[in-house]
């Protein structure tokens, strides 16, 4: 009870802010003296309602960091645009570029092309088109450019509660291509699904195509558009970011791909192992650190952060700011901060921690399983490659009568309408090598008494 009325008081001096926002004095007591959220200069947040995430768009890598550089701007009291200054030094230092004239000239060319760079957002059956930006202007020779978003894209992007998606600036920032950037904010949007654990998403080639804004005619060859933008891509995040690709699929449509499965997973998982022993290791102190910044992302100060840790183990905490943000990706929670305040006190986060455990040790188990009949099924293949192989080679090794009176036998074996196409390719020499007469082949030779299971 006695540590409950601190958080009453960081929440009401929390409403007292956004209401009092536009007084200068207070917005520098925020600034500088971290009464609030993720004023620590090594959290920088990137958020992003889903709608903008698969909206259509196509922006270059230069594009891309400036809009980073312009999110993490924003904060998530918010209600309206601000213009910001932004530094093309920091530009550099921020996504490790060399300093130069020539990034210089490339970023200024970036920001007037996002002025009338456009954006295709679906709103259920409509289509809404926007601009990103709503002016740039720039002070010559010292290589600031004053920016502000478009006012359209406000829905988007302020005051987000629900159905959004939120990273850390440095999961991206030393990405190369935009490509990777699109794929790893499609791939982020699901993570919540897998509750800490493996998630997967599923995309029509066509569609896939549609987010990243390829054009027609490029990459229309499959295998270069996996070689050269998923596969690169794939590459970066797993490099680079704070997820990991462990599985792609193409599935086929006939002969052409038709549908591209991914499996993913985070690499330092949020939930912890409520066994888990709770003696100062180095691992654990490392798990607190995590559950402090995940606090202070979460809207809550450190001080009272580091208070929540105190009386509670960081498990609990750690289930129940994963239960939280669950819950506010389905859309249920409107105050985040009172919302945990309650989860972690009656430990809510448990039952659905261990739900989400025991459903990850079905799907693992189902894995298991399917992989097994797949295993099963690539040694029943081979197997009978092998035979088929050794079915020719034994054929071959036959006089050409010899050849013959097992190709009539083959023959006999067919159905009437099988036996036109087996008379073409008996014409060409060939039928004994065609996948579509192997069993036959195998049959014949094991009848007059010859051995394939060498």
């Amino acid at each position: 009870m006695y540590f409950f009325v601190p958080l009453v008081v960081v929440e009401f001096i929390s409403y007292l802010y956004i209401i009092l926002k536009n007084n200068h004095f207070l917005c520098y007591l925020y600034q500088n003296e971290g009464l609030f959220v993720n004023t620590k200069k090594n959290i920088q947040l990137i958020k992003k309602d889903n709608r903008l995430i698969e909206a259509k768009y196509r922006l270059s890598i230069h594009q891309q960091r400036v809009l980073y550089t312009l999110l993490e701007k924003i904060h998530s009291s918010d209600d309206d645009f601000m213009h910001y200054d932004i530094d093309i030094g920091d530009i550099a230092e921020k996504f490790g570029l060399e300093n130069s004239k020539a990034l210089y000239a490339q970023m200024q060319e970036a920001i007037s092309d996002l002025v009338t760079k456009k954006i295709t957002i679906q709103e259920g059956n409509q289509t809404v088109v926007m601009a990103w930006l709503s002016y740039a202007r720039y002070t010559k020779g010292q290589g600031i450019v004053e920016i502000s978003f478009h006012k359209d894209l406000k829905p988007y992007l302020l005051q987000l509660k629900n159905h959004f998606t939120q990273y850390q600036l440095s999961a991206v920032a030393r990405f190369k291509s935009s490509y990777s950037i699109r794929f790893y904010e499609l791939l982020k949007m699901n993570e919540y699904l897998g509750k800490g654990g493996q998630f997967y998403r599923k995309f029509r080639l066509k569609e896939l195509r549609d987010y990243l804004q390829i054009d027609a005619g490029k990459y229309e060859n499959f295998k270069d558009l996996r070689v050269f933008v998923l596969e690169s891509s794939i590459r970066e995040i797993n490099e680079y970011s704070d997820i990991t690709v462990t599985n792609i699929e193409y599935l086929k449509k006939g002969r052409a791909v038709s549908d591209i499965h991914i499996t993913a997973e985070p690499k330092n998982q949020m939930m912890i192992d409520v066994t888990e022993d709770a003696e100062e290791t180095t691992e654990v102190k490392e798990d607190k650190t995590e559950a402090l910044q995940a606090l202070i992302e979460f809207g809550i100060s450190e001080e009272t952060a580091n208070k929540w840790l105190d009386k509670f183990d960081t498990a609990r905490v750690m289930r129940n700011i994963a239960y939280t943000r669950a819950r506010q990706q389905e859309g249920g929670v409107n105050s985040p901060i009172l919302y945990f305040s309650k989860a972690v006190q009656d430990d809510n986060g448990l039952a659905w921690y261990e739900q989400q455990q025991q459903q990850k040790n079905k799907a693992k188990k189902e894995q298991q399983g399917k992989q097994e009949v797949d295993d099963k099924q690539a040694r029943i293949l081979e197997q009978e490659k092998q035979e088929s192989e050794l079915a020719i080679s034994m054929f071959e090794g036959l006089s050409e009568l010899e050849q013959e009176a097992l190709l009539d036998q083959m023959e006999a074996k067919l159905k009437k309408l099988e036996k036109v196409r087996f008379a073409t390719s008996r014409a060409a020499g060939v039928a004994h090598k065609e996948r579509a007469y192997a069993v036959q082949l195998k049959t014949v030779l094991t009848e007059n008494g010859f051995d394939l299971t060498n």
